[in-house]
């Protein structure tokens, strides 16, 4: 089984661009070494931007129970969205009442979303922020470390919509757009330890939007040998991303074990080339 970064690694993604990246070995792949790395990657977002998000006291609280009527005629003044710190705007976001809606079965979510995100206030001024990606990087790591330091190792399937949220966000093309080449770096690197680990216990219902994050990574980056031999078999659904049979049918499932393996290693390349 593949494995994951060591930390010299892991710090040169802060150097590196989409281009230009230093080949590395990798590691057992084993509860111990997994959150060592999650822990590892807190630890630069620490000394690189301090302890982001450590507390966050000015997100939105949105009233309880949560109504359609409610829904219709709630709104955040502009002044307020101005006012909110980096952290508080992320929160309100993410836990905006219908964030985890269900989408139907065939819905184009990628594109429904980055819709979305363009209308969204509290996104705009999220996305426009100088901190935004320490900010998204250390929530990331936050919630796969609280989620999956109690789940993975047991091999128990318990399912996060704030996990799918977070990397539908890193995923979008807003955040493609703000963020420099070395970051989508640490990013696919942190999603690619965390397929990894997923892959390990055969639990893809945890990684779907990792391989949608993963995948827009990989075309921000005009990475060519993916979208040279899977490009014109991406599609999107319900789950994000995933990729159509070769020979055109259209009924598959990119969490197949070919289509994951065919990422996964193409993610690998990428991350070592």
């Amino acid at each position: 089984m593949k494995k994951l970064f060591y930390l010299t690694f892991i710090m040169l993604l802060f150097v590196t661009s989409c281009n230009d990246a230093p080949n590395n070995d990798l590691s057992n792949n084993n509860q111990d070494a997994f959150e060592a790395f999650i822990e590892e990657q807190r630890e630069i977002i620490i000394n690189s931007y301090g302890n982001v998000c450590a507390s966050v006291t000015d997100a939105i609280d949105y009233p309880e129970p949560w109504t359609k009527e409610i829904e219709e005629t709630f709104v955040i003044p502009d002044e307020t969205i101005r006012s909110m710190s980096t952290c508080g705007l992320l929160k309100t976001f993410i836990e905006y009442p219908r964030v985890y809606a269900s989408s139907d079965l065939f819905d184009p979510v990628v594109t429904k979303f980055n819709n979305e995100l363009r209308e969204n206030k509290v996104a705009i001024e999220l996305f426009d922020r100088n901190d935004c990606f320490p900010v998204l990087a250390s929530e990331y790591l936050n919630i796969i470390k609280g989620h999956y330091y109690n789940s993975i190792e047991k091999g128990e399937y318990i399912y996060s919509g704030r996990i799918d949220y977070i990397e539908k966000l890193l995923a979008s093309d807003i955040c493609m757009s703000v963020i420099d080449d070395k970051e989508k770096k640490q990013i696919m690197a942190i999603g690619f330890t965390k397929a990894t680990k997923e892959r390990k216990t055969s639990n893809y219902g945890n990684a779907a939007y990792t391989y949608t994050m993963m995948i827009s990574i990989m075309q921000s980056c005009n990475y060519a040998p993916f979208i040279e031999e899977v490009g014109a078999r991406i599609r999107e659904g319900a789950v994000g991303y995933y990729l159509i049979d070769p020979n055109g049918d259209t009924s598959g499932n990119f969490l197949t074990d070919s289509n994951v393996e065919l990422i996964l290693k193409h993610a690998e390349e990428f991350l070592n080339k």
